[in-house]
């Protein structure tokens, strides 16, 4: 029996043959240290009760017991560790018939737990398992208030069973983690995912949508409901995310600080929470995180005053579905690109999504010039998220003016919840067209005098100028210019008469032949339309900036 003091094992400690008392090969009481690098054995103990005598490798009632070695039972091998409290941890092996009871204390494990019938008898305290567990029961609970903890790599080999119905599972660790809890994991009251880790925690109806209460799921955790495929979906305050498959209805009493995305899976259903974490909207409540919108929050707009969120579409896509897709890639408006210093912060928004610049609406794509706002595949994956008023509008996001979801003929089939939208809303015509709150130009010189002012708060020195006049007619002219060094900034171009200026151009649009040869992304097309006749041989075309010429040099003319 060790009272106090530290104590390092490296060769061989074996128990005695008492029957009530002297069976353990040790005994830490009075804040005493082991440090086991050898074996120990505990002695015969001739039954499996909650005493001194049991036969235990090591009886540990208050103290530290680090394990590098080997604990197992004794003559009837019934425990290698008894634990009434204290800390212990295990890097070696533990032995026995119920390899560890535990009535109170924390131990970790890294190593290896291996018992006949259990593994480890979780009666009270908590319990970590970094390492691997091996029994009928891998781990037994049958009393309240224990807490079985998993980090990232654990194995459980048998059954992980809660009889008392409230025990704790927590998902736990530094770094990303996997837990399929299959058929061999029940009755737990609590899953909790820690703070600090992503957790992949897959399971049954049973196991994840049988009363339990999942809490702490962020904003990189998946659950994976196996063996259901969710045809609708719908979050119920108070009660959680209810899946409908049919006729049948099932309920994860799921915590979540954000709206929750379902996904159809070959294995079943997907859970996961979809934003990009930090993005601030203003709400009648002040600028909030999106975490943290519902539907029904009121948000001041552009056109229509204060509007309430009727529905919240998310789309997530995995970094394979976004890797060199630029229909997908986010666009990152950087702080003060589109003036007056907004947005406040980094804004990422989708290629298709639009900005409200004096008065029109400009597709992010378009914006883009490689300087303040940028595209740049990094090869992560890209969640989406777009709330929808009664009526399209512009909320504040980051402080800039950015568009509400505008519905129209198969736009919100683009949604992976959309489902969830029909669920809520049964009585639901699909419009005709769509129909916005300001006019969103494609092309010609409204989204050129859009775009010119953004274009000035972007510091981009000129490099080498190359381009080409495809079309000088006398009244049109036509081609593509592009910087060498900022392929993507939009180059503003002059046209001359002999010495007369005849006006200015963007060379901003897009043109599929261009994207194909590999000019930029293909935005460097211009179109001029000359405010008088001139003639072609006397046609200058030069940057503003620097007065670099593209023109004289026509390739075709038409």
């Amino acid at each position: 029996m060790l009272f106090g003091g530290t104590m390092l094992n490296r060769g061989s400690i074996l128990g005695g043959n008492g029957i009530v008392s002297g069976g353990d090969g040790v005994v830490l009481n009075n804040d005493a240290t082991l440090v086991n690098e050898g074996q120990i054995t505990g002695g015969i103990g001739p039954q499996y009760l909650w005493n001194v005598g049991l036969g235990a490798g090591a009886a540990l009632y208050n103290g530290v017991l680090e394990n590098a070695g080997l604990l197992s039972g004794g003559g009837q091998q019934l425990m290698g560790l008894w634990m009434g409290g204290g800390q212990a941890v295990n890097t070696g092996t533990i032995l026995g018939h119920a390899a560890v009871a535990m009535q109170g204390g924390t131990l970790e494990n890294d190593g290896l737990i291996s018992g006949t019938a259990i593994g480890v008898d979780l009666a009270g305290g908590s319990f970590l398992n970094a390492g691997t567990l091996a029994a009928s029961y891998a781990v037994y609970m049958a009393e309240a208030g224990a807490q079985l903890g998993v980090a990232a790599g654990a194995v459980f080999e048998g059954k992980v069973a809660d009889h008392a119905g409230n025990a704790t599972l927590l998902l736990t660790g530094a770094v990303a983690g996997t837990l399929d809890m299959g058929t061999s994991f029940s009755g737990f009251g609590d899953i909790s995912f820690a703070a600090g880790a992503d957790w992949a925690l897959a399971g049954g109806v049973a196991q994840l949508a049988g009363g339990e209460q999942i809490n702490g799921f962020q904003g990189n955790d998946t659950l994976l409901l196996e063996g259901f495929t969710a045809s609708s979906e719908n979050f119920v305050s108070g009660a959680g995310l209810v899946l409908g498959s049919g006729s049948t209805n099932v309920t994860l009493d799921v915590q979540a600080n954000a709206p929750l995305v379902v996904n159809d899976v070959a294995q079943g259903t997907e859970i996961v929470i979809c934003y990009r974490r930090g993005t601030m909207i203003q709400t009648m409540r002040g600028e909030q995180d999106v975490a943290s919108l519902r539907i029904g929050d009121a948000l001041p707009t552009r056109f229509g005053g204060v509007r309430r969120i009727k529905w919240i579409g998310w789309q997530r896509y995995a970094p394979k579905d976004v890797r060199g897709n630029r229909e997908r890639i986010p666009i990152c408006i950087q702080p003060g690109a589109l003036g007056q210093g907004l947005p406040h912060r980094a804004l990422f928004v989708s290629p298709g999504h639009s900005m409200l610049l004096d008065g029109v609406l400009v597709l992010a794509r378009a914006l883009v010039n490689g300087v303040t706002i940028t595209q740049d595949d990094d090869g992560a994956g890209a969640d989406y998220f777009l709330p929808e008023l009664e009526a399209h509008d512009c909320l504040l996001a980051e402080g800039a003016w950015s568009e509400s979801f505008a519905d129209g003929p198969g736009l919100r089939r683009q949604f992976h919840n959309q489902a969830g939208f029909h669920a809520l809303f049964k009585v639901y015509r699909e419009p005709d067209e769509i129909t916005l709150c300001a006019p969103r130009p494609l092309q010609g010189v409204a989204l050129e005098a859009a775009l010119r002012p953004v274009l000035a708060h972007a510091r981009a020195r000129p490099g080498v100028l190359r381009g080409c006049v495809d079309v000088a007619d006398g009244w049109r002219v036509e081609g593509w210019a592009q910087d060498i060094t900022w392929p993507e900034f939009p180059q503003l171009l002059e046209f001359y008469a002999g010495s007369r200026k005849l006006g200015e151009a963007l060379a901003c649009h897009f043109r599929d032949d261009l994207a194909k040869a590999g000019i930029g992304t293909g935005r460097a097309a211009f179109s001029f339309l000359a405010p008088r006749h001139f003639k072609p041989e006397n046609l200058l075309v030069r940057r503003a900036r620097d007065g670099a010429a593209i023109y004289p040099a026509i390739r075709r003319a038409a």
